[in-house]
């Protein structure tokens, strides 16, 4: 569950007010008036205190020193050597038609923009099938170039003997080269052979298939192309303006972040099609920054670094964006799709790598760092209630002593309602209801001092009665930094707390 700080406020505020509902039957000791004082509670809760009890799995954070900061993390998007280059596993057979055949990258699935200098197999199989039309025995030895290991090039010899019926056929199925090498560039493949009959003639074959199955590569090297490949799309919910009603918010030095994680060896551009704020009223404002147009470099191990995971840390801010602008419509969610874009710059004399292993992870991830300014920044809340059980109350007034460090001043409109929310009685409904003061700061926006306030609100009989059939609570909590009339900027800290105390004067009769 996640909290905002407003909510984390509005729960404090409800901690201070709530447990005055006290069950005022246990008063009862006989057939006569009497006035009670009661002390309800004292209370010092900072906000690192209400952070570290009330939230679960906070999404909220608290740097050395104190700095509160909102983050809201979007999907991890991953991408996988699969996902980028999938090299061909099983080729169709190759027809070589000649004692000298040359195989091509465009007669595979190979794609165009990709020139493998060379690939390490961990795993594949080759296979060669022929036939001979002339009544004799034969000779067929066969040679790969591009297919290496240990600096010697594949070869393979097979016989075949006449045994009076043509056409004579041989070969070989499923010679086994895991921890060979794939030597590329234009030629794929040339595939060699000698026929030899006996008395030394070579002849050619009127078929000679060669055919490669279960290929897996462990390492490319080469030019890996510049064909983009999509990398997915997201959207991060943001829960702070939740319960909005209305008002203006400013954030100092908001942040998208954009944190990607690569281990291929190539240069590559994170391109964001679009980044859009969605207002809770379903506006939608895009985020203008010469980022989105040119897109983001992402970092990559270099060739003496295979293996390793290079990170790339990038933000969307106030400098580079119109983060700050957007984000006053009070967001409900950002929304984003991006791909990738292998050797940006088009150079294919560089020389890249990937491993079969190889991925790149993108994560964006919106920072609302609480320092900034509020006015008239408005929540409504409900809480269920039931006082029918205080039928001997006559008369009572609540007393609640504040001293707050925190730069926020709640005021606050407490109503009691019935169970269709027709509101019955109001809290000091003539009177301040400002019941948490913004504490002072100076021109730095940092706390300097303490504000006190007390609030004494008394319900006569008459009052009293007419909130004993109340069913709900309704709270408006109407939120102000220290000098918003200005905007001053202010800054929340995770030691600021708020002291207080409430007492409970009744009269009783039985």
């Amino acid at each position: 569950m996640k909290y905002s700080i407003p909510t984390i406020l509005l729960a404090l505020l409800t901690t201070l007010l709530l447990p005055g509902c006290t069950d005022i039957e246990e008063l009862e000791i006989g057939e006569h008036n009497a006035e009670y004082a009661i002390p309800l509670f004292t209370s010092d809760l900072s906000l690192d205190d209400v952070i570290s009890n009330r939230v679960e799995n906070t999404e909220l954070s608290v740097d050395v020193n104190g700095q509160l900061t909102l983050n809201y993390a979007g999907s991890l998007l991953r991408r996988s050597a699969n996902d980028i280059f999938n090299f061909t596993a099983d080729f169709l057979p190759i027809e070589v038609t000649d004692t000298v055949f040359v195989v091509s990258n465009e007669d595979f699935e190979i794609p165009g923009s990709i020139d493998i200098e060379f690939l390490n197999l961990k795993k594949g199989q080759i296979s060669f099938s022929y036939t001979s039309d002339i009544p004799q025995d034969i000779i067929v030895n066969v040679e790969i170039p591009q297919i290496v290991k240990d600096g010697v090039s594949y070869t393979n010899s097979f016989s075949s003997n006449f045994d009076g019926s043509l056409p004579i056929m041989g070969g070989l199925i499923g010679d086994n080269i895991a921890g060979y090498q794939i030597q590329g560039g234009d030629t794929l493949l040339t595939v060699k052979y000698d026929a030899i009959l006996p008395d030394g003639e070579k002849v050619i074959l009127p078929s000679f298939l060669v055919i490669l199955t279960q290929l897996e590569y462990e390492y490319a090297e080469g030019f890996l192309g510049n064909d983009v490949y999509d990398i997915g799309r997201d959207t991060i919910e943001i829960d702070f303006f939740d319960n909005w009603e209305q008002g203006v918010i400013n954030f100092e030095d908001p942040k998208i972040k954009m944190t990607a994680f690569n281990s291929f060896g190539f240069p590559l551009d994170a391109n964001f099609f679009e980044i859009n704020v969605v207002g809770i009223g379903g506006e939608r404002l895009a985020l203008v920054s010469d980022a989105i147009e040119e897109g983001v470099g992402v970092n990559f191990p270099n060739i003496s670094q295979v293996g390793e995971t290079i990170r790339t840390d990038f933000s969307f801010n106030k400098d580079n964006s119109n983060l700050i602008d957007i984000l006053a419509i009070g967001p409900a969610s950002v929304e984003y799709e991006l791909d990738g874009e292998p050797n940006p710059d088009d150079n294919e004399s560089g020389r890249g790598f990937m491993t079969d292993s190889s991925f790149i992870e993108v994560q964006l991830e919106v920072e609302l760092p609480l320092n900034g300014y509020t006015f008239g920044f408005a929540l409504r809340d409900t809480f269920d209630i039931d006082l029918s059980g205080n039928e001997n109350v006559t008369a009572a007034e609540f007393k609640l002593i504040t001293e707050s460090a925190i730069p926020l001043g709640l005021e606050v409109e407490i109503a009691f309602a019935d169970e269709n929310f027709n509101i019955l009685e109001t809290i000091n409904p003539d009177g301040d209801n400002q019941l948490i003061g913004a504490a002072p700061v100076d021109a730095n926006g940092v706390v300097n001092g303490v504000t006190i306030k007390e609030t004494i609100d008394s319900f006569d009989a008459t009052r009293f009665a007419r909130i004993k059939n109340a069913k709900k609570i309704l709270l408006r909590t109407e939120f102000n930094t220290t000098n918003s009339d200005v905007p001053q900027l202010v800054k929340f800290n995770a030691s600021q707390s708020v002291k207080s105390r409430m007492g409970l004067k009744l009269q009783v009769a039985n």
